[in-house]
């Protein structure tokens, strides 16, 4: 099988082309033989709809060939897609699209075979007895009647044959068929074959299916088509098609019985069709024009609803009907009566208004008749004068609209509501038809609005001052005129009488600043407004936001708010010891505290896992004076780690970690000194706080902030006790599962900025579960300034491609007490060992394993330990913060006992993981790191020996070493199943050590020789020859 054997079995020359730009789309290329030696070949293409062609080939021929696609059922031989697959098998990209199949198949003739291959680019085979380009007429018929309009066709050259079937055209147009005329006329219908004028028609029938058929010879159009061909025929046919609707004619005529009739006197002849899109009237066809749509259609539409095609009506709608629609129809409606008989005496309307002191509005009517005036509450009016009842019923309709009651010889309305409307609409109303006599103090009855309103803000230490201006109304009649506008009444009334518009958006901006500031009655009444200063980035978001309301800041406002907008802009140094340290994201997090801590706000650092918040925030401790202690609370897994931070970044500070027991921790806190900073953790500070509640900090950091996360525990308790001057909250998960930890957050940096945790549930939590996409805009627009989040994603191109970070722990005290006793047992064994001469490599590597078996979890040798691992715990607080923020684990283990502790803690936390052990099978290891790679497997913990090597884990971007191995090739190569090619992310690689046990001494052998597997594991003791036998017991301290 090569390209022209391809080309030969593909249904024409263009089809192979398409196929020869699909090949590349071809994916899942699967091949089979069977027992008659045939090859099936399948794929799928993606082309708009997923294809899958099948070919059969033997003896490196094509047999057959079949695809899902619609021209493989209409087409002979190959269609496109299975070209792209034969293509795809023999070829790949650059040969195919670069050789010329005609080139490489016929001899080297230069000049024919070039000739040749202009001819095979064409669209059409070079072998067809007959091409029609340009040569194929298509010629419609068009006839019509109360249903539609209706088409048939002719086609041909030089001689036209009737179209028998033409939804079988429209497929053949439409797949450029090949189909027989007569005996000897064959048309190719491609659409580049028909004459210019023909083409249009040619390509509505070959796009358009908008059509039914009536017969196999003739479909009805529908609006759509129809449209398209008028648009090209309607010249040709100007004797019977018009672009506009017909000159109709309307009369008004009347009955025996006094009623009248409106009827359209062509309405027999017309046939309305397409939804008033066409017209067929006197054999012509009519597409209505857009004026007759607008002024005729509804008079036409409203009759030819009528059952009997007519509008019958009283006398008393003549008038009405003579005003209104007589002139919009003009000429066309025909009045077959003697209308002046019916037409009224000019009514002049007159209307007296006055305002009195009770609050009363009095009207008078007065109707004048040709000169006669009467007064329509006392006054008969003679039958002799043609009344305009038209016009007399809008006047009492008037009346009854704006609720005037009637007062022996006048009209009265007292309500306030009432009042206001009348005073708004009413008079406007009344003037339109009538002549108005309005008193001097009813026109000083005039309705206000409220004005622009202008807050003056100025900026005091701890609070920030408003003061609401311009707003034309009395200071003490604020309240009550928002108090109005909620009730959603239009109106308010002044103390003074005045009435005062309380719908346009003035008002509505005021009461939003009010509302969101929720500024009290009593406030609103004072001169001034006092705000906590932590308000001023909120308020400067709503006043941005709005342009019904101005705003006159001091400097001090306006600075507070750029210093946080541009906080990044800010030439804030950082200290000289970390200037090459910090990376610039870093620099930006630290400029973002120290903008928080200038204004004495507090601020959440919610930095994805792995970007550094603990440095970012012993930067800022840096430039603090040392006459005030700072306090560091986290994890208890997390102290040491802050503690090598401390010794790492700033030696300089002097540091304090508050462990150990009761009574020790009591006396580190009672002699402090001039200790620079405190670490403790969240368990050993709710069982000490009654000793801090005596000490100023200058900063209390919360690490791990989601700790606090329950407003209600104890953990939440005890730390918003500290007294302090500034607060930070570190947290890669600054939300998990509801807002309200969000609260406890908040409550703890800035207490009050949220509300209460009840009324944070009202107006923020509540709504959001409604559904209320405003309640989260608010909620942004607050706690956005004090928040800082960036995911790593966000500053990859900052990052090393590799980041370790070793994590110490602390062993627990039953924990420690095993460790303690183990370790002193198997150096006093190995000790006479070694002063016997009588050493065993074997026994210190099954001594030294079992200490580390210890300090990963001493149930993995010691049956009924019920104590638990202080490395499990902080290994489980490390995956939770993982999953959480999103991100895909690999947890290496050597123990496998210890791999399932994990897994079925995981399962507890219904953490989905998958499991790799030695024992697992080859295709079944290959289907779990497939399913962790492609779906939403979330961990996979794996044993060391098992999966250090061959295994390919790039969704994952975080790796945990939960026990160190004595070569750190071999973790280096554990972490390389996620650092490889095709990682995009930043991989986090996280150790766990626990201080103080041979897991350190381990680390630092692994920093002093990159290998120590052979001296350890061979058998020839050469471990003495490289550690002495006090470096060998030293690890057993």
């Amino acid at each position: 099988m090569d390209a022209l054997s391809i080309k030969k079995n593909s249904s024409n020359v263009a089809t192979y082309y398409q196929g020869l730009q699909d090949y590349t789309k071809v994916t899942n290329l699967t091949k089979v033989i069977n027992e008659k030696s045939e090859v099936t070949l399948s794929c799928y293409i993606d082309d708009k709809e997923i294809s899958n062609p099948t070919i059969v080939i033997k003896n490196n021929d094509i047999k057959n060939s079949s695809c899902t696609c619609l021209d493989s059922k209409i087409y002979p031989n190959m269609c496109r897609h299975a070209v792209a697959l034969a293509l795809a098998w023999c070829n790949n990209t650059n040969s195919v699209q670069s050789s010329s199949i005609i080139s490489d198949c016929i001899g080297d003739n230069r000049i024919l075979n070039n000739l040749l291959h202009t001819y095979e680019n064409t669209r059409y085979n070079i072998y067809e007895d007959h091409i029609n380009y340009n040569t194929i007429h298509l010629i419609p018929t068009f006839t019509w009647n109360n249903l539609g309009v209706m088409l048939q066709l002719q086609i041909g050259e030089d001689k036209l044959f009737k179209v028998k079937d033409i939804l079988s055209l429209s497929k053949d147009i439409k797949y450029g068929l090949k189909k027989s005329y007569g005996k000897d006329r064959s048309l190719i219908h491609h659409i580049d074959n028909f004459e210019t004028n023909s083409k249009p028609l040619a390509e509505i029938l070959k796009n358009d299916t908008s059509f039914q058929v009536v017969s196999k010879d003739m479909i009805c159009l529908k609006k759509d088509s129809l449209n398209k061909l008028f648009n090209l025929y309607y010249q040709e046919y100007s004797l019977v098609w018009y672009n506009k609707a017909p000159n109709l004619s309307f009369k008004i005529s009347q009955q025996d019985n006094n009623q009248f009739i409106l009827e359209c006197i062509e309405i027999d002849k017309v046939a309305y069709l397409y939804d008033g899109e066409f017209m067929v009237y006197e054999d012509k066809l009519y597409k209505i024009d857009n004026k007759w749509k607008r002024v005729v259609a509804p008079l036409f539409k409203s009759i030819l609803d009528t059952p009997e095609k007519k509008i019958i009506f009283d006398q008393e709608y003549l008038i009405a009907v003579s005003r209104l629609i007589s002139p919009t129809i003009g000429k066309n409606l025909i009045f077959d009566i003697d209308i002046n008989k019916y037409i009224p005496q000019p009514l002049i309307a007159k209307i007296y208004l006055d305002l009195f002191p009770t609050d009363t509005i009095e009207l008078k009517i007065e109707y004048d008749y040709n000169n006669q005036v009467f007064n329509i509450l006392k006054d008969i009016i003679p039958e002799h004068i043609k009344r305009d009842i038209y016009k007399e019923k809008y006047i009492n309709s008037l009346l009854e609209k704006y609720k005037f009651k009637c007062k022996k010889n006048i009209f009265i309305i007292t309500d306030e509501e009432d009042i206001f409307n009348f005073l708004q609409m009413g008079i406007e109303d009344f003037g339109r038809f009538c002549d108005l006599y309005i008193s001097d103090t009813l026109k000083l009855k005039v309705i206000r609005e409220v004005k622009q309103v202008n807050i003056k803000i100025r900026t005091k230490i701890n609070w920030i001052q408003l003061n609401l201006e311009d707003t034309g109304i009395p200071k003490g009649e604020i309240a009550l005129l928002l108090s109005a506008y909620k009730k959603k009444k239009k109106y308010y009334k002044l103390k003074n009488g005045d009435f005062i518009d309380i719908t346009g958006e003035n008002i509505k901006e005021l009461d939003k600043v009010v509302t969101e500031l929720e500024i009290s009655k009593k406030e609103l009444q004072e001169d001034e407004v006092q705000l906590p200063k932590y308000r001023a980035l909120y308020l400067e978001r709503l006043l941005s936001e709005d342009t019904h309301i101005k705003k006159n800041a001091d400097d001090e406002f306006m600075q507070l708010n750029q210093d946080f907008a541009n906080f990044d802009e800010k030439n804030i140094l950082v200290p000289d010891s970390l200037k090459d340290t910090l990376r610039d994201y870093q620099i930006r997090g630290y400029r973002f505290i120290k903008v928080v801590e200038k204004y004495g706000f507090g601020g959440i650092l919610a930095d994805d896992m792995g970007l550094g918040k603990t440095l970012q925030m012993i930067a800022v401790l840096l430039t603090l004076p040392k006459d005030m202690p700072s306090l560091v609370i986290c994890p208890t897994s997390l102290i040491f780690n802050w503690e090598k931070e401390f010794d790492k970044f700033a030696p300089t500070l002097s540091i304090k970690l508050i462990i150990g027991t009761a009574l020790v921790r009591a006396e580190m806190l009672q002699n402090i000194g001039n200790t620079n900073i405190l670490i403790t953790s969240y368990d050993s500070l709710k069982r000490d706080i009654e000793y801090y509640k005596d000490i100023l900090f200058n900063y209390c950091i919360i690490d791990e902030a989601h700790y606090i996360k329950n407003s209600l525990t104890k953990n939440a308790k005890a730390v918003k006790q500290i007294n302090c001057l500034r607060k930070m909250a570190l947290t890669g998960t600054p939300l998990e599962n509801a807002l309200s930890e969000l609260w406890s957050i908040f409550d703890f940096i800035m207490p009050g900025y949220l509300w209460s945790e009840t009324q944070f549930r009202q107006k923020i939590e509540l709504p959001l579960k409604n559904g209320d996409q405003n309640a989260m805009n608010k909620l942004k627009q607050m706690i956005s300034p004090f928040i800082l989040r960036r995911l790593k994603k966000d500053v990859l191109s900052e990052l090393p491609d590799k980041t370790e970070t070793t994590i110490y722990t602390e062993l627990g005290e039953e924990q420690y007490k095993v460790y303690v006793a183990y370790a002193v047992q198997a150096k006093k064994e190995l000790m006479a060992q070694v002063n016997t001469d009588k050493a065993n490599s074997v026994k210190m590597l099954a001594a030294l394993t079992r200490l580390r078996q210890i300090c990963a979890h001493p149930s993995l040798f010691i049956d009924n330990y019920n104590s638990g691992s202080a490395k499990l715990t902080t290994c489980l607080e490390l995956l939770e913060n993982a999953i959480n923020s999103g991100h895909k684990v690999l947890l290496f283990s050597q123990f496998t006992t210890m791999i399932a502790i994990i897994s079925n803690e995981l399962y507890k936390r219904q953490i989905k993981h998958n499991v790799l052990k030695g024992s697992v099978k080859p295709r079944e290891r290959m289907n779990m790191v497939e399913e962790f790679n492609t779906g939403d497997i979330e961990v996979f913990l794996i044993s060391l020996k098992a999966g250090g090597v061959g295994l390919n884990l790039t969704s994952a971007d975080i790796v945990i070493h939960y026990d160190p191995w004595w070569n750190v090739a071999v973790q280096n190569q554990a972490t390389d199943r996620a650092y490889r090619m095709g990682q995009k992310n930043n991989v986090q690689v996280f150790k766990l050590i626990a201080k103080n046990t041979v897991e350190e001494q381990i680390k630092k052998l692994q920093e002093d020789k990159q290998s120590l597997t052979d001296d350890i594991l061979s058998s020839n003791n050469t471990i003495l020859s490289s550690l002495t036998p006090k470096q060998i017991l030293e690890l057993f301290d």
